[in-house]
């Protein structure tokens, strides 16, 4: 791993990240997490990291498990990783639809209400990138709300989190979002909190 990872500084080429990955498999990569040492954790995510930045979109949604499995691992690191790589290619039609399955889309709504800033910060850029189209605002609505509305029983932080981006969806999507947002009551929950 550290001979890898000192080879991507060096030079971290599309070239080189293709010849790494045909040597060495992004599901092997992943079940290195897995081990106790965070010595090994850390590099595997420095090695995941520098491989997931150059990766076409179609051979990520190909790992899209692999991507789950690392938002949901306790390490922030990973999590970290796994959202920088949906995040790079999120205007992505194939990377979309996985970001939206039921079970991408629950995950990355539970980061919002972690613990890590940088995690929380990211999926709210990820979110806000659905939240912000009246469309997919509407498809989303039923079940995205409800999680947002057991995230708003959390810590104050958490709360402010789920506030920000409802409004930032209402400022960057206009007045369709404005109007799905108002219907769900969590600007009547902002306004009471504020009062």
């Amino acid at each position: 791993l550290q001979n890898i990872n000192a080879l991507l500084i060096s030079d971290n080429s599309v070239a080189l990240v293709s010849e790494i990955l045909s040597v060495i498999s992004l599901p092997l990569l992943f079940s290195l997490l897995e081990s106790d040492d965070p010595k090994q954790v850390q590099l595997t995510c420095a090695v995941l990291d520098k491989l997931l930045s150059h990766l076409p979109a179609l051979e990520l949604v190909k790992y899209g498990h692999y991507i789950e499995l690392g938002l949901h691992y306790p390490g922030a690191k990973v999590a970290k990783t796994c959202l920088q790589a949906l995040l790079r290619l999120r205007e992505d039609k194939t990377i979309q639809e996985l970001i939206l399955a039921p079970t991408m889309l629950h995950l990355i709504t539970q980061l919002l209400g972690g613990k890590d800033l940088q995690c929380a910060t990211l999926a709210t850029k990820l979110l806000l990138q659905f939240y912000s189209q009246s469309d997919y605002l509407d498809m989303l609505k039923d079940a995205s709300f409800a999680e947002l509305e057991q995230l708003l029983q959390g810590s104050d932080i958490v709360r402010y989190r789920v506030f920000d981006l409802m409004v930032q969806s209402c400022l960057k999507g206009g007045p369709k979002c404005f109007k799905i947002v108002h219907e769900s009551g969590v600007l009547s929950k902002l306004v009471g909190d504020l009062d």
